[in-house]
């Protein structure tokens, strides 16, 4: 996945492994990890299966070049994002 934020003149990519994704959503499973999320936002992660998100990811692979993100201001700014 890569992500293309373009403010004024910069230009800031960012490349997200889809590997490194199915491990944060392995992680965000981790009874330690919801320790630390407050109180008033723990049941929006309580309501995510991340077993489906990675199985998500993984059929997205088949889709190299999709554009899930493609978004133009009236100043110029941009934000893309394609798997």
């Amino acid at each position: 996945m890569r992500i293309y934020i373009k403010e004024d003149k910069n230009i800031i990519f960012i490349p997200i492994p889809l590997v490194l994704l199915k491990a944060v959503f392995s992680i965000m499973e981790m009874p330690i990890v919801k320790r630390h999320i407050p109180e008033r936002k723990r049941y929006i992660i309580q309501d995510i299966n991340f077993n489906q998100l990675k199985q998500c990811v993984d059929m997205l692979k088949e889709y190299k070049g999709l554009k899930l993100v493609d978004i133009k201001d009236s100043k110029g700014n941009r934000i893309k994002i394609t798997i």
